[in-house]
C-alpha cells in the first residue's frame, strides 16, 4: 500500500470516529486537497500546520465536525465560508457535500485564486470564489 492510500484509509477512519462515512473517492479527493496545499503553503502561507498528522486532526477532521453534530445544510442550500484561506472547511465539506452550493470568500487575491484552482481541479462545480473582504 503506498503513502498515499494509508492516508486515504487512515482518514476514512478518523472519520467514523466522528460518526462521518467518506466513500473511497471521497477521502482521495480530500488528500489530494492536502497535496495542493502543501505545495502552495511555500509561497501562499496557507496554513502553519505542515504534517499529515496535525492537517488531519485540525483541518480535515475539523472541517468535519459541523456534520459529526449533525448541522448538515439541505440539498442547494447555500453556504458561505467567509475568510477560506486554504479552503477549510469550505472546499472539504464542498467535496463531502456535492449537492449544496458553497461561496467561499476570501480576501487576498493569491488565496483566492488557490481556491478556484483546487476547486477546479478537484471538480468542484458546487463550489464559486469571490475575492472579496466580507465586511
Amino acid at each position: 500500500m503506498g503513502e498515499r492510500t494509508e492516508k486515504e484509509g487512515a482518514l476514512r477512519e478518523a472519520a467514523v470516529v466522528f460518526g462521518v462515512e467518506l466513500e473511497a473517492a471521497t477521502a482521495k479527493k480530500m488528500v489530494t486537497l492536502m497535496t495542493m496545499v502543501g505545495r502552495a503553503n511555500e509561497r501562499l502561507r496557507l496554513t502553519a500546520i505542515t504534517t499529515w498528522e496535525e492537517a488531519l486532526a485540525k483541518h480535515l477532521l475539523d472541517s468535519l465536525a459541523p456534520l459529526a453534530l449533525g448541522l448538515s445544510p439541505a440539498p442547494m442550500e447555500p453556504v458561505a465560508d467567509l475568510g477560506s484561506g486554504g479552503g477549510f472547511p469550505g472546499l472539504v465539506l464542498a467535496i463531502v457535500l456535492p449537492g449544496v452550493s458553497f461561496t467561499l470568500i476570501e480576501a487576498t487575491r493569491k488565496k483566492a485564486a488557490f481556491l478556484t484552482a483546487a476547486a477546479e481541479e478537484l471538480g468542484l462545480g458546487n463550489v464559486r470564489v469571490w475575492a472579496v473582504r466580507a465586511e
